[in-house]
């Protein structure tokens, strides 16, 4: 879980919207991709990490890609009725 502030910006990324944050861990470049799973008021979203959080610190900006996570069902992993 990731809580993230959005100052300044008039609102909040919607529900399930992808969130992107690109930073260096040990010298190496790292994105990371967070999806919003509650508005907690007074600008903070929480969202879910899709990777390691390992070299976040507070204060690193995050854009909100505006959309929700790309995701493509497998032919055979599609659900039936």
């Amino acid at each position: 879980m990731v809580d993230v502030e959005f100052k300044n910006t008039g609102e909040l990324p919607r529900i399930y919207n992808a969130l992107e944050l690109e930073y260096e861990v040990n010298g190496n470049p790292t994105k990371l991709t967070l999806e919003v799973q509650q508005h907690l008021g007074e600008n903070w979203v929480r969202s879910i990490a899709m990777s390691s959080t390992e070299g976040l610190k507070r204060g690193m900006p995050v854009n909100d890609t505006g959309g929700r996570l790309p995701f493509q069902w497998a032919r055979d992993s599609r659900p039936r009725l």
